[in-house]
């Protein structure tokens, strides 16, 4: 069985790294929209970057 495990870092302005996320679970664009949620929730405005593999949400 394969298992996924999810980290979002944020840099900001200055530089300064921090982990947003940290987790596992299955993939599918329903756990993405809420981990895009959290972050807006926690205050984030704006993602420049997005890497991501096969996440059709994004699309």
């Amino acid at each position: 069985m394969k298992k996924a495990f999810y980290i979002a870092i944020g840099i900001d302005m200055n530089g300064h790294k921090d982990v947003l996320y940290v987790g596992r679970r299955n993939e599918n664009a329903k756990f993405s929209l809420f981990i895009m949620n959290s972050l807006k929730n926690r205050g984030v405005q704006d993602i420049l970057i997005v890497c991501a593999d096969n996440m059709t949400f994004l699309q």
